[in-house]
This record gives C-alpha cells, sequence and structure tokens, in this order.
C-alpha cells in the first residue's frame, strides 16, 4: 500500500471527483472510508524518517550552540556539565518523538478498524478493537499535548476540534463506532496536527540557526573579504536562500495532518466528503513524495 497507494491515487485522482456529487446524495460508501484509511496509513508511515531528520537538525543546531558556549569557559567540569545537560534534554526530546511514533500507527490501527466496519453489518469484535485502540491513545495523550521541543510547547498549537454530528450510515456496527468515539477520535488527530506543527516550528528555528552560521562562513564572508570568490559560492548562496526540504516535508505532514481531520469529520456527519478526502490525498501525497525526496541521498 503506502507509497504505491498514493501513487495509484494521484493517477486515478478524477476518479474521486464522482464522489464529491454522490456523498452529498447520501451516507459515504464503505469505499470512502477505506481510501480514508489508507491515505491515514500512509500519512503515518511519514512520520518516522520525518522525525529522524527533524532531530538531526535539532542536534546539529544544538552542536552550535554547545561550540559557542564552549569558548566561554576553560573548565572541563563546566564543559562536561553543559554537555551532559544538552544530551540529556535531547533524550528527552527522543521520548517524544517515540510517542508520536506510537500514536501515529495507533491512529492508522483505528482507521484501518474504521474501514473494516464501513464494510460490515455488526461485528462486536472490531467493536472492541478499536475501543482498545483509543484506550492506548488516550494513555499517551497527556504527554504529548504538554510536550515541550526546545523552546517550542505543543500546547499552543492545539485547536479545539468542532464536534461532529453522526450520520445515518449503512452499517450499523460504524454508526456505533462513531457515535461512541468520534470526539476523542477528533481529539487526537488534533493533537497529532499540533505535535508536528510544533515541531516544525522548532526546526525552523534550529535551521535558521544553521543557515545563519552556513551563509556567513560561505557566503557573507567570501563575500566581503578581498581576493577571489570560492568556486561554488553562487550555489552556497542559493542553497542559502532555499527552504530545506526537511522542513518543507514537516510541513507538509502537518498539513495533512489537518485535512485528515477535516475529512474524518465529514465522513463522520456522513454528507458531502468527497472534497475533503479529495483533498487529503492531495496532501498526503505532497508529504509523501517530500519524505520520499528526503530518503534519497544527496546528490554529488
Amino acid at each position: 500500500m503506502r507509497t504505491s497507494f498514493v501513487c495509484s491515487a494521484i493517477r486515478r485522482g478524477l476518479w474521486l471527483l464522482p464522489f464529491v456529487v454522490l456523498a452529498a446524495c447520501g451516507s459515504p460508501p464503505p469505499e470512502q472510508f477505506a481510501d480514508f484509511a489508507k491515505l491515514g496509513t500512509a500519512l503515518a508511515d511519514t512520520t518516522p524518517p520525518l522525525l529522524d531528520a527533524a532531530f538531526e537538525e535539532a542536534v546539529s543546531a544544538d552542536s552550535i550552540v554547545l561550540i559557542n558556549a564552549r569558548t566561554d569557559t576553560e573548565d572541563p567540569d563546566k564543559r562536561l556539565t553543559a554537555l551532559e545537560e544538552h544530551d540529556k534534554l535531547l533524550s528527552a526530546r527522543l521520548g517524544i518523538y517515540a510517542d508520536l511514533t506510537r500514536h501515529s500507527r495507533l491512529l492508522r490501527s483505528y482507521f484501518v478498524t474504521l474501514a473494516m466496519l464501513a464494510d460490515t453489518s455488526g461485528d462486536s469484535g472490531l467493536g472492541d478493537s478499536a475501543e482498545g485502540i483509543v484506550k492506548q491513545l488516550g494513555a499517551i495523550h497527556p504527554k504529548l499535548s504538554a510536550a515541550n521541543l526546545g523552546n517550542v510547547d505543543v500546547a499552543s498549537f492545539v485547536k479545539a476540534a468542532a464536534p461532529a454530528a453522526v450520520g445515518a450510515f449503512r452499517s450499523i456496527a460504524l454508526q456505533r463506532e462513531l457515535e461512541a468515539r468520534k470526539d476523542d477520535i477528533a481529539r487526537e488527530l488534533d493533537l497529532q496536527q499540533a505535535v508536528l506543527a510544533a515541531i516544525a516550528e522548532q526546526m525552523r528555528r534550529d535551521i535558521k540557526l544553521q543557515l545563519q552560521e552556513e551563509r556567513q562562513a560561505r557566503v557573507d564572508f567570501p563575500f566581503i573579504d578581498p581576493g577571489n570568490l570560492p568556486g561554488d559560492w553562487a550555489d552556497q548562496r542559493l542553497k542559502s536562500l532555499r527552504t530545506p526540504i526537511t522542513l518543507q516535508a514537516v510541513d507538509a505532514a502537518a498539513r495533512a495532518s489537518d485535512s485528515l481531520l477535516t475529512a474524518f469529520i465529514a465522513l463522520t456527519e456522513g454528507g458531502g466528503a468527497g472534497g475533503s478526502v479529495a483533498q487529503l490525498l492531495q496532501d498526503v501525497s505532497t508529504a509523501v513524495s517530500l519524505v520520499e525526496a528526503l530518503k534519497k541521498p544527496p546528490q554529488q
């Protein structure tokens, strides 16, 4: 599924258009819940490589801070204490990233369960499974909502999720599930976008610090100094002006998470969900494409 689904979905994008019309005439068909589940799964699968990239940026920026602070003291004990304190903070951030990865995987499991419920008349086993997933999400929620990433609080990005009414569905099992846990899932989807938005904001600050250092060393100083410019000066200047792909990818994932919540609410209400699913397809496709590009080794 994963990337192959998203790529094939892009090719069949026009196929989704009839749903925009049909969904407005009644409850969403099971296929829409299946597409929603696959897109949610594809988005969840981008989380680990995104967090790896975010951590690399965090360590690089923190190392610059440490290097600059190291010149302020020659006391070995103070230097070691500073290093240990910074390592401790970064280790705590890894813990937050691990919680977000688990949170994303639980949401992925819930999406799959929801798609199965949409295609069945009744299955108490699936309902019990969904309930268990939501309980696990609830256990993680307090830690993620209270998390601090560097100088950025996740709580500042949490929105008040709009309550969704539950429409009429052919699957009684699906309707019961949505009536029981729609607000819980909306809250968890909102939290997911909040954490990704906070990571993007902190990464933006981390990258800005690194780019300032690199620009001074590779663009500003060579240009100011007498003598010939390095042969790659123009390329380095261009690089300093571009938004790094790591930040583009995290920003895209945060937008896709927001679209995921919008699509979930639209599907839950049982009305015109086609437009929101189509937007979700576009946003997830963008995020997946950027993450795939992120995985490729840089060209020499």
